[in-house]
């Protein structure tokens, strides 16, 4: 019986982790989306992995880039005002 209420407690605090865990993804998650430079360096990524797919040239998807860049270090430089 013993043994039975031992494996029945580990169960429950694996189940605990794992929802643990995937509450903190999830949080994580939020916080990534809600923020400026992670949704622009997303868009970057993705205009860059897929411009031959869309037909972009190389100039226009570096300039792009380039672009992704200034805003990223942009909003960098005002959250960093703002503290």
């Amino acid at each position: 019986m013993a043994l039975q209420i031992s494996n029945f407690t580990k169960l429950i605090n694996n189940q605990k982790q794992i929802i643990m865990g995937n509450w903190i993804l999830i949080q994580t998650l939020k916080k990534a989306l809600a923020s400026r430079k992670f949704l622009y360096t997303a868009v970057g990524v993705i205009v860059q992995l897929l411009s031959d797919n869309w037909g972009i040239n190389p100039e226009t998807s570096q300039n792009i880039l380039y672009g992704v860049i200034a805003l990223v270090l942009g909003q960098g430089w005002a959250d960093a005002a703002k503290k």
